[in-house]
């Protein structure tokens, strides 16, 4: 059918694959039975993997990236999305943080598309196994991304980022991973400076 066809093409070289996440985010949003067979078609393992074929080069593509998170964000309305993650839970989490980082630093055109992948990780936090996230969820980008978040007075993602954090602390280690992040966080460290810093600084 249409669904499986569009998975094939994901494999298609960027511009043929950008058009088949198009069709897949479209018709996640049509049907739950439609996401179902997404997970069972392994779409999710293939976004989540960026292994095969031309995927990751798509995923360089920042309206692909939108895309691929409104697909994410539909599919955990399906219950074998979190038996997804499961498989590779560190693997999973790591391209999730990677793909919700590359949506924050795409700007104003990527921000609904941010807030899809914020939805996802409130899905796997408030879902009945949030080690899932709790256990990986440890790149510092991410970590002082959510820490501004959560003290944001406007930001739409503000409430779902303070919710996170909230659950995400009452796990021992996550706190622990989370204590020399938030250290730097009150004392206005900025990894955005320090980037551009290095950079005006770095030899010809």
């Amino acid at each position: 059918g249409g669904l499986a066809t569009a998975k094939r093409l994901l494999e298609a070289p960027p511009r043929l694959a950008e058009k088949a996440l198009r069709c897949l985010a479209a018709m996640a949003q049509t049907y739950v039975e439609n996401v179902e067979q997404l997970i069972s078609l392994g779409v999710v393992q293939a976004l989540l993997g960026r292994g095969q074929g031309h995927l990751a080069e798509t995923l360089e593509l920042p309206l692909a990236r939108r895309y691929a998170a409104r697909v994410l964000m539909q599919c955990t309305a399906a219950k074998e999305f979190t038996k997804t993650i499961e498989q590779q839970p560190e693997r999973c989490v790591q391209q999730l943080v990677k793909l919700a980082l590359q949506l924050w630093d795409d700007g104003v055109k990527s921000a609904e598309a941010f807030q899809d992948m914020m939805h996802v990780f409130h899905f796997l936090v408030t879902s009945d196994q949030p080690e899932l996230l709790g256990r990986h969820l440890r790149a510092p980008e991410m970590l002082q991304l959510l820490l501004r978040l959560e003290t944001s007075p406007t930001a739409p993602a503000a409430p779902l980022a303070r919710e996170m954090l909230t659950t995400l602390r009452k796990d021992r280690n996550f706190k622990r991973a989370l204590a020399p992040v938030k250290r730097l966080y009150d004392e206005g460290y900025d990894p955005d400076l320090e980037l551009k810093l290095r950079q005006s600084t770095a030899m010809p």
